[in-house]
């Protein structure tokens, strides 16, 4: 039995779609007519003309025949063609939802009632109950890094400013990250984690304001939800608060409606949109378009797992089923699906090491450290889609692996 499969990208600001038909090799040697409409794709086998297929677009998708180029036959995919799509319903950017996701949890962290955090694997709690009375954003997940380099134009001030400076929660607050909570080391339970040392917090940094001193651990299956850190002023005191990632927890609150943003990473049910969001908003609000995703742990920070290249955050794509040739008269109904298409490298991937250092040394690179679990989740994700594209879309020129992540 044969099957032809349709795959289309469509660019909504520039008003251009690339289709691509795949055909199988038994139907090859026939001739192949192919109908294009505003409204609908059609294909028949001139070998029966029974064995008609038509595509109906999605309402919000019309295409310009007229305009219909490039057509191309390759081995790997099939039919390939571009045409224009109606400019007139392509003229809206993707809306970003990720500052209304970040201003919808910080509110709910406000009106939560005794909030509890609990093992995402296991169910055991890890927090005595609170309600929190200040929910507030930091300025970015390496923000620390970006602090101790770029917060002084003076070095002689900068003992002294950083010494009265703080960004660390006090009981009952919570600062919000965009992949983590900072709060204060008294929610923690005692019986609710275990804290192992790490072998650089044994003798602090003087100089550093921040130390890393221990991983934080579930205390029943010992999966790793967290940081310690202390944080040292200039008269040698510390106060002690804890990173908990925000797909290591479950929420227990009499509160069920759990914003959407959090609601995304629990269980990691649906990272693929929320990191489509994440990039959206990096791309059209910061104008980041480089990133490199390194591991979060302070023993191997050398561990660098992909560098990701936003290619098109403003793409809609429609990928049909497999259909069967053979079946007469076939009407399927195509679904656009927006997505932030991107170029990636895994760390195992040759040169990419070279291009790592090279990137590193970019002011406009964005440096995301995450833990492993999160990383590969997110490279399982781009991997799988990437499978989903025609052959020849699947990698670049330069070697960059290329994937999509839906914005749901």
């Amino acid at each position: 039995m044969s099957y032809i499969r349709l795959f289309a990208e469509i660019r909504d600001m520039i008003s251009t779609s690339d289709i691509t038909i795949a055909v199988p090799d038994l139907l090859r040697n026939d001739e192949l007519s192919v109908t294009l409409r505003e409204r609908f794709i059609e294909f028949k086998i001139s070998a029966n003309d029974e064995n008609i297929a038509r595509f109906h677009l999605p309402r919000n998708v019309s295409f310009r025949p007229e305009t219909c180029s490039t057509s191309d036959f390759t081995c790997e995919d099939g039919l390939v063609f571009r045409v224009k799509n109606m400019k007139e319903l392509f003229n809206k950017p993707l809306e970003v939802n990720w500052k209304k996701m970040q201003d919808e949890e910080l509110q709910w962290l406000l009106t939560v009632d005794k909030l509890q955090l609990a093992c995402t694997r296991c169910g055991h709690i890890l927090t005595f109950p609170q309600s929190i009375d200040r929910a507030l954003p930091l300025p970015s997940d390496n923000w620390y890094e970006y602090f101790s380099e770029n917060a002084w134009c003076h070095k002689d001030c900068h003992s002294e400013k950083a010494s009265k400076f703080k960004l660390t929660p006090s009981a009952n607050d919570c600062l919000v990250s965009d992949f983590f909570y900072l709060m204060d080391s008294g929610a923690v339970r005692p019986d609710g984690v275990r804290i192992e040392p790490l072998p650089s917090s044994n003798s602090p940094d003087p100089n550093s304001r921040a130390v890393l001193s221990s991983e934080i651990l579930c205390f029943r299956c010992f999966t790793r939800v967290g940081f310690m850190f202390w944080e040292v002023n200039g008269e040698g005191e510390s106060t002690e608060y804890f990173r908990i990632y925000k797909h290591a927890i479950d929420v227990k609150s009499r509160n069920s409606a759990l914003p959407r943003l959090l609601n995304g990473f629990l269980h990691l049910r649906n990272a693929e949109s929320v990191f489509a969001h994440y990039f959206l908003h990096q791309s059209n609000a910061e104008s980041n378009f480089k990133f490199v995703l390194a591991s979060d742990d302070p023993q191997d920070k050398s561990n660098l797992f992909a560098v990701v290249w936003i290619m098109n955050p403003d793409s809609k794509v429609l990928i049909s089923s497999f259909i069967e040739t053979d079946f007469p008269d076939q009407e399927n109904d195509l679904v656009a699906e927006n997505v932030v298409k991107l170029m990636y490298r895994e760390k195992d991937y040759p040169s990419k090491e070279e291009l790592t250092k090279t990137w590193l040394k970019e002011f406009s690179v964005t440096h995301l450290p995450l833990p492993v679990d999160l990383a590969s989740a997110l490279l399982a994700v781009l991997f799988q889609n990437t499978l989903s594209l025609p052959h020849s879309l699947r990698q670049s020129d330069d070697d960059f692996r290329v994937g999509f992540l839906r914005l749901c």
